[in-house]
């Protein structure tokens, strides 16, 4: 059993619930919740490396908290900046189509380039509420130092009165 794989698995799923909560909510600047097609949420993993708990998503959450042009992050092509293929931006937005309007197959393709190009006409940045992974990491590193303080106390007094048949209130 390794003690220290533990506490940070444990850490990193108690900073992914609060990832997936500022996710969730409305936020200033938009009527609208981040969630649309749930890709961003179900893409957040936590990563363990020696000594360092890193919580990864998906290639546009970084977009999503410092913003981005639309001509970035949409081509006109479809295929997406050449390892994606197709557009992540046009998919989501097929899906949420397909959702949210009923639309389906060509009609839902067609609808989602016609928004994108709305988008890039009008000069608009995505999203119009930045800021999402900024406003929460002082939160975030609180809470991932309280469960790893209080773990790590737990797991000790543990394994101290399993050695020693002792009792150590921490």
């Amino acid at each position: 059993m390794n003690i220290k794989k533990d506490i940070y698995d444990f850490a990193g799923r108690k900073a992914i619930r609060l990832f997936k909560k500022q996710i969730n909510r409305k936020r200033p600047g938009s009527k609208f919740k981040m969630q649309t097609s749930g890709t961003l949420r179900q893409s957040l993993k936590v990563k363990n490396d020696a000594d360092d708990l890193e919580i990864t998503s998906i290639f546009y959450g970084d977009w999503l908290n410092k913003g981005q042009e639309f001509s970035t992050v949409f081509n006109f092509t479809g295929r997406g900046n050449g390892k994606q293929s197709p557009n992540p931006y046009i998919s989501g937005l097929v899906k949420w189509l397909g959702a949210k309007k009923g639309l389906q197959g060509k009609a839902a393709l067609k609808a989602a380039f016609a928004i994108a190009r709305s988008k890039i006409n009008k000069g608009e940045k995505t999203p119009k509420n930045l800021g999402w992974v900024d406003e929460i990491k002082k939160d975030v590193d609180q809470e991932v130092s309280k469960v790893i303080n209080t773990r790590t106390r737990m797991v000790a007094s543990k394994e101290i009165h399993k050695i020693l048949n002792r009792t150590i209130k921490t």
